[in-house]
């Protein structure tokens, strides 16, 4: 994914999500790969504050040219500078997700397959995008004839009218 933008801030990046997720296969946690540049200079390797942990599974650059190369980041004004980033880039990636699964559904069920822990990890951290991200979320129905997992927008969309109340297994 590319995303590029020229107001609030000016910002280049291009984000790879990977297909397979190793954490799965009990090779320990991974390490967010995200590298923050400003005017193609490498400010800051495997940047922890420009996503939150639990998109850890978006990788590549982000390049803004806000950010002073000279001036160090425990500076008050960076660090808004570097929240109101980490704000707009999370709801980008939020929202290209969400058409992704609009776009793509068999593509965006293997990526929900992945990294399906790290979305429910955002829906208890993120409190400020709890209904974006929840929308993201996938579970089997027994009413689905083809068993995919599938959101709850069109869960609540097949419901009958009588039917009022969603029950769900938490184990």
């Amino acid at each position: 994914m590319a995303f590029k933008t020229d107001a609030p801030l000016d910002i280049k990046s291009v984000f790879y999500i990977p297909q397979v997720n190793v954490e799965k296969f009990g090779m320990g946690k991974i390490e967010q790969q995200l590298h923050l540049y400003s005017r193609r200079v490498m400010i800051q390797r495997n940047s922890k504050d420009l996503l939150p942990e639990y998109l850890l599974f978006v990788t590549r650059v982000v390049d803004n040219k806000d950010l002073f190369v000279s001036v160090s980041h425990e500076n008050m004004k960076d660090q808004c500078l570097l929240r109101n980033l980490n704000a707009m880039l999370t709801k980008r990636v939020i929202r290209w997700l969400s058409d992704e699964a609009k776009e793509d559904a068999k593509s965006y069920n293997d990526f929900h397959s992945n990294w399906n822990l790290c979305l429910k990890e955002g829906v208890v951290m993120d409190r400020f995008n709890v209904p974006a991200i929840a929308g993201l979320l996938c579970y089997p129905s027994s009413s689905a004839a083809d068993k995919e997992p599938i959101s709850l927008d069109p869960y609540v969309e097949r419901m009958s009218d009588t039917h009022d109340t969603i029950y769900h297994l938490v184990a």
